[in-house]
C-alpha cells in the first residue's frame, strides 16, 4: 500500500539510507536590527539552524575580531544596512575569511558590499524574477539537492570572479549560487532571500532552500555536508523535468543519486499514481556510476526516465521512487494537456477582446463620482459618473479600469463596480477592475496566508458573476504582480483561474508586470492561468549599459529603448496578448523622458512624451492602459485623436515587426577609434564613470559588446588615451 505524504510541486524526493555521523558547527547569524541596521530573512535562517541537531546557532550584531572568532561560519542574510559597526569592519571581515572563517551571503545584500570585499569570488549581480532552481554541479553543497522553488518571488544571479565557481543555476541558466575560497576560508553566495516567504514575512525555510542553507553553512565552516545527520551513505532524489506536462507528451524525470561510496548501481522503479492512489504509469531504471577521485568530491550520478501519460486526464498526480531499502517519498506533478488546449482557445478569444483596447485607469480628477473632496467624505454621484464615462468615450478611449477606494474589494466597492459597469454600458465603454497584491496593501499582508488567498478566490468569483450581468465588464488585472510571485504561486493561480472561469470563462485576466518579471519561466509555468499581460514600461533594461552616452532627456533614444524592450517582450509572450502600460506625467527613472532641468514637466512635454509612447505601443501591443492624470488633460486629447484616426484608417494595434530587437539600439554604438576610450572601461552607471565623463567629456560605451566582438583592446585604449594627451605617457 502506498503511504501518502504531500510535498509541494517541484520539490525533490529525498531518500536516505544509513545514518551518518553527526557534525557540530558553531554558526553565527547577524542581527543588524540591534545596531539600527536592516536585513531580511535572518530570523527564519537562525531558527532553521537552531532546530538542526548539527548546528549551534547564535546571534551576533558587530563585525569585530572578538565576535567573529566565536564562529566556524557566519550568515549575512540580505543585509541592506549594517547599522553601527566598528571602524575597519571591512578589513576585519576579510581577515576572518582569510584566516579560515566561513561566510554565507544571501540575496542582494548590498550593505556589506560583497563584490567589493571579495572581487575574486564575485564580480557582479543581476536581479531575476523567477522561482525555479533546477541545475546543480558536482560540489559538496549540492549534496542531496534536486530542483526546488524559492519561497520569495525573485532571486539574484551572479557573475563569478576569477576564483568563483558556479555550482547552481536558475531556470534561465544563470548563476544562482557561487562559491570560492579566500585564503583558508570559504564563501557561499546564494541568490534567494532564504528565510523570507512570498509575502515578505520572516519564515523558516523548507525543502530545497533549507537543505541548501544547511549545506552552505556546513561547507563554509569546513565540514562536508554529507556528514550532516540528515544524510545517509546514499541519498536519492527524483524530479520531473517540468512540474507540468501536457499529455500525451511523456512525463520526463531525472533520478539523482548522491553517494559517499566508490560506486553505485541502484535499481529503482519510478511510479506515477493518480489522486485515488491507483498506479497509472511506471518504468524501471538502474542508476549507476563511479566516484571521482578527490578528497571533497562525492559521486553524484543521474539517470533520465520517461513515463507515458497517454490516456490520462488533467489533474494532480504523484511521482514516487521505489527500490530496495528505499522508503518512498513523493512529488506532485500536474497533467494539463486539456488545459493547454483550452488555453489556445482562450488566447484566440482574448486577442479579439483586447485588440485596439484603449484603457483609462482611474485617476478621476474632475469626475470624482464616489468622493467629495470639499466635504472629505464618501458619496456617490451618478450624474457625474455618467458624464465621466461619456467623456472617456468622446475622448477616443473605449475602456475604463476601476481601482476602488482603499483598493480592497469589499461589499461597498463591489457595489460601486456594478454602478460603474452599468454607467459604462450606457456609454459604450468596456470595464476592467484592478486588484492589488499583498506587497501593496498592509491589510492583506496582515491576513493569514490562507485567508489572503481566499480573499482573492472570492473576489474573482464575484467579478465573474458581475461580468455575467454586465458583458461590458471584460477583464481584471492585478497591480505589481511580478513583485508577488512568491504569493501568487502557480497552484494559487490555477485555483483562481478555476474559480472565475467555472462561472464565466469569457472574463479575462491580464496581470501587470514589469520587464524583469516577463520571462520564459513565467509564461511557461503561469501562462495557462492568464489571458494576457499589461507590460508597464519603465526602461528597465539598463539603457546606459548598452547605449553609448545614453541621455534620458533624449526623446529619440528613449523611443528606441522602448521599441527594443517591446520587441523583446513580444518575442517572449508569443501569441499571448500584450497590453502596454504607460505612465503619463511621471518621468522619474525610466517612466518617461526626463525634462531638461529635472523639474516637473510642462504640459507640452507631457503631451509629447505621451504621444510618442502611444505611437510605439500601437506598433507592438494589442492595446494600452494609461496610468496618471485626469481625462481632461491635453495628453488624453492628443492620444485620443491618434486612436480615432487609427480606427478611421483601419490601422490595428500590434502590427509592427518584432524581429531583431537589437536593431533599435545598434545604431548608437559609435566607432572605437575616435576618440580613444580609456575613461569608460565599464558600461555601468558608477560615480567613477560619471566623474570621468564630466571631467574629460569622454563618451560612455558598452565595453561588454566590444569585447565579445573582439573589437576592443583595453591596453591599446589606455595607450591611445595617454598618447593623445602627452608625448611621454607614464
Amino acid at each position: 500500500m502506498r503511504t501518502t505524504r504531500t510535498v509541494s510541486i517541484l520539490c525533490a524526493i529525498l531518500v536516505s539510507v544509513t545514518v551518518a555521523g553527526a557534525a557540530s558547527i558553531d554558526g553565527g547569524v547577524m542581527d543588524v536590527e540591534k545596531v539600527e541596521g536592516t536585513g531580511y530573512g535572518e530570523r527564519g535562517i537562525s531558527q532553521a539552524l537552531s532546530e538542526h541537531p548539527d548546528f549551534k546557532a547564535q546571534w551576533f550584531s558587530d563585525l569585530s575580531p572578538e565576535t567573529l572568532a566565536k564562529f566556524d561560519a557566519i550568515v549575512l542574510a540580505n543585509i541592506y544596512n549594517l547599522g553601527t559597526q566598528p571602524e575597519g569592519w571591512e578589513k576585519t571581515l576579510r581577515e576572518y575569511v582569510e584566516n579560515g572563517g566561513g561566510l554565507v551571503i544571501t540575496h542582494n545584500c548590498p550593505g556589506p558590499k560583497p563584490t567589493e570585499l571579495f572581487p575574486e569570488i564575485l564580480s557582479g549581480q543581476t536581479h531575476h524574477t523567477g522561482t525555479r532552481i533546477p541545475s546543480f554541479s558536482d560540489h559538496p553543497i549540492t549534496f542531496g539537492l534536486s530542483a526546488f522553488t524559492v519561497a520569495f518571488g525573485d532571486h539574484w544571479d551572479f557573475e563569478p570572479g576569477p576564483d568563483g565557481q558556479v555550482v547552481i543555476r536558475c531556470e534561465a541558466d544563470e548563476p544562482f549560487t557561487v562559491v570560492g575560497t579566500v585564503g583558508k576560508g570559504r564563501i557561499v553566495r546564494i541568490g534567494s532571500c532564504v528565510g523570507l516567504n512570498g509575502r515578505s514575512e520572516e519564515e523558516v525555510p523548507t525543502g530545497g532552500e533549507a537543505r541548501l542553507m544547511t549545506n552552505a553553512v556546513a561547507w563554509a565552516a569546513g565540514t562536508s555536508p554529507w556528514h550532516l545527520s540528515e544524510y545517509g551513505d546514499i541519498t536519492v532524489g527524483i524530479r520531473p523535468a517540468e512540474g507540468y506536462v501536457a499529455q500525451p507528451e511523456p512525463l520526463k524525470a531525472l533520478v539523482t543519486v548522491s553517494v559517499r561510496k566508490p560506486a553505485i548501481a541502484m535499481p529503482l522503479r519510478i511510479v506515477l499514481y493518480d489522486e485515488a492512489g491507483k498506479e497509472v504509469s511506471s518504468t524501471a531504471v538502474v542508476v549507476q556510476g563511479k566516484k571521482q577521485p578527490g578528497r571533497d568530491i562525492y559521486l553524484r550520478t543521474e539517470a533520465e526516465v520517461e513515463l507515458t501519460t497517454r490516456g490520462l486526464t488533467d489533474g494532480a498526480y504523484v511521482l514516487t521512487a521505489d527500490g530496495e531499502r528505499v522508503m518512498p517519498d513523493e512529488v506532485n506533478v500536474i497533467l494539463r494537456g486539456e488545459l493547454m488546449e483550452q488555453d489556445r482557445k482562450h488566447t484566440i478569444y482574448a486577442r479579439q477582446v483586447f485588440q485596439n483596447a484603449t484603457c483609462k485607469f482611474s485617476f478621476n480628477q474632475g469626475y470624482e463620482f464616489y468622493y467629495d473632496r470639499k466635504a472629505k467624505k464618501a458619496r456617490f454621484d451618478g450624474e457625474m459618473l455618467d458624464a465621466y464615462m461619456k467623456r472617456i468615450k468622446d475622448t477616443g478611449f473605449d475602456t475604463y479600469d476601476f481601482g476602488p477606494p482603499g483598493y480592497l474589494w469589499n461589499d461597498d466597492n463591489l457595489a460601486l463596480l456594478e454602478k460603474v459597469a452599468h454607467s459604462a454600458q450606457k456609454a459604450g465603454v468596456k470595464v476592467w477592475a484592478t486588484l492589488v497584491p499583498p506587497s501593496e496593501k498592509e491589510d492583506l499582508r496582515k491576513m493569514p496566508r490562507d485567508e489572503a488567498q481566499e480573499y482573492f478566490y472570492t473576489t474573482v468569483e464575484r467579478f465573474a458573476r458581475l461580468s455575467l450581468k454586465y458583458p461590458n465588464f471584460v477583464a481584471f488585472t492585478c497591480d505589481d504582480f511580478s513583485h508577488d510571485l512568491g504569493f501568487f504561486t502557480t497552484e494559487m493561480m490555477a485555483e483562481m483561474a478555476r474559480r472565475w472561469r467555472s462561472i464565466n470563462p469569457k472574463l479575462l485576466f491580464a496581470p501587470l508586470l514589469y520587464l524583469p518579471g516577463i520571462n520564459a519561466e513565467f509564461i511557461r509555468t503561469r501562462g495557462p492561468y492568464i489571458d494576457g499581460v499589461v507590460f508597464h514600461y519603465r526602461a528597465e533594461s539598463g539603457p546606459p549599459t548598452y547605449i553609448d552616452n545614453y541621455d534620458p532627456k533624449n526623446f529619440d533614444m528613449y523611443a528606441d529603448v522602448m521599441r527594443y524592450e517591446f520587441k523583446r517582450v513580444r518575442q517572449i509572450m508569443g501569441d499571448k496578448p500584450l497590453i502596454s502600460g504607460l505612465y503619463i506625467w511621471y518621468t522619474r527613472g525610466g517612466w518617461g523622458v526626463h525634462t531638461s532641468d529635472g523639474e516637473n514637466p510642462s504640459n507640452e512635454h507631457v503631451v509629447r512624451d505621451a504621444v510618442q509612447k502611444v505611437e510605439i505601443s500601437h506598433e507592438f501591443a494589442l492595446g494600452t492602459r494609461i496610468y496618471g492624470l485626469g481625462i481632461d488633460h491635453p495628453a488624453y486629447e492628443a492620444m485620443g485623436k491618434l486612436q480615432m484616426q487609427w480606427e478611421k484608417d483601419g490601422d490595428d494595434w500590434g502590427q509592427g515587426d518584432i524581429s531583431d530587437p537589437e536593431s533599435e539600439i545598434r545604431k548608437y554604438r559609435g566607432a572605437l577609434d575616435n576618440p580613444p576610450y580609456f575613461g569608460t572601461l565599464a558600461g555601468r552607471n558608477t560615480s567613477l564613470i560619471h566623474s570621468l565623463w564630466r571631467e574629460f567629456a569622454l563618451p560612455r560605451i558598452d565595453i561588454g559588446w566590444r569585447l565579445k566582438e573582439g573589437k576592443f583592446d583595453p591596453e591599446k585604449a589606455v595607450s591611445d588615451f595617454f598618447a593623445s594627451r602627452s608625448h611621454a605617457p607614464a
